[in-house]
């Protein structure tokens, strides 16, 4: 009975084994082509997927960001697919070679390959689960209470203000209606009506105060020095003020101001037009703070699909 010597191997043997293994892993050169091509493939898709996830979707509306993500889920399984082929073909090739090679130096052939595969594979399987953790909990912390109160307020202390100042106006109308009921004598001398009208405008604290007709026409105006231009009311207000309930208003923009009509039961056919000015840039902004609360609910709606893109990518 002899002992088999045990093989050995130079350094160089050692890298020539090193550099073949990947050779052996893919077979021959067509199968190495279409594996290369098939990775490339896939890492373009993987690379294109969490741009897509990432940044794209800030660029789009509600509706294609919906559609797009559909698409892009379809894409990302049969990226998945593309690269179980590829671990299959690989698997494959190692199992012939387990299967194949018998002598000691296939054993450490073999043994290459399969410390070529490991060390491609499992750091990609560590840096996979630390990512997958880092984005889930990330996205948890996007849509987290905090971060929802946060957006929804944003929006709500300029709609508060607005809001605020509109109940003001309401008051000083009826209270200034009820003051011009008394200077009714007066209304046919227009320039003194109008003094009479920049005197209740600097006690209210208000740029311009006009009377109007119903086609909305100018009867008299009292404006103080810095006064925005006069813009008539929209024909939907001034119906709605004929009818004598609360005063209707007008959010307008450049210039942001709220504008109040009410009817002077007194006067006939005939109105009480005031504006009061807004910080300037405030509606822009309320209108911004609107679109991103639709888009932070778009993304909210979109989360399970957000998480399975990035589980996918």
């Amino acid at each position: 009975m002899t002992d088999t010597a045990p093989f050995k191997a130079t350094g160089k043997e050692l890298l020539a084994w090193g550099a073949s293994a990947w050779r052996d892993l893919v077979g021959d050169r067509r199968g190495r082509t279409f594996f290369g091509i098939a990775y490339g493939v896939a890492v373009l898709i993987t690379a294109a997927a969490i741009w897509l996830v990432a940044v794209a979707p800030a660029a789009v509306g509600a509706g294609s960001r919906d559609i797009a993500g559909r698409i892009l889920l379809l894409v990302l399984v049969a990226n998945l697919g593309l690269i179980a082929v590829l671990a299959a073909f690989a698997g494959r090739r190692v199992l012939l070679l387990a299967r194949e090679r018998k002598e000691a130096g296939a054993r450490l052939h073999l043994r290459f390959v399969t410390l070529f595969s490991a060390v491609a594979l499992i750091p990609s399987v560590l840096i996979a689960l630390v990512f997958g953790v880092l984005v889930n909990r990330g996205v948890d912390q996007w849509f987290s209470a905090n971060v929802s109160d946060a957006v929804n307020n944003g929006a709500q202390v300029g709609k508060a203000y607005i809001s605020d100042v509109s109940r003001a106006m309401d008051a000083d109308m009826v209270t200034i209606a009820d003051q011009l009921e008394g200077a009714r004598p007066i209304f046919n001398n227009r320039i003194q009506f109008s003094d009479a009208l920049v005197q209740v405008a600097e006690i209210f604290d208000y740029p311009a105060i006009y009377v109007l007709n119903g086609r909305g026409e100018v009867l008299a105006q009292g404006e103080r020095a810095g006064a925005p231009p006069y813009r008539a009311p929209p024909a939907s207000m001034m119906e709605v003020a004929s009818e004598g309930g609360a005063p209707p208003q007008d959010v307008t923009e450049r210039p942001d101001a709220v504008r109040s009509l009410y009817l002077l039961r007194g006067y006939g056919d005939a109105y009480l037009y005031v504006v009061r000015p807004l910080q300037p840039g405030l509606i822009a902004s309320m209108k911004n703070s609107d679109q991103s609360i639709q888009a932070y609910k778009a993304a909210k709606e979109s989360r399970g699909r957000l998480q399975a893109a990035f589980a996918l990518s």
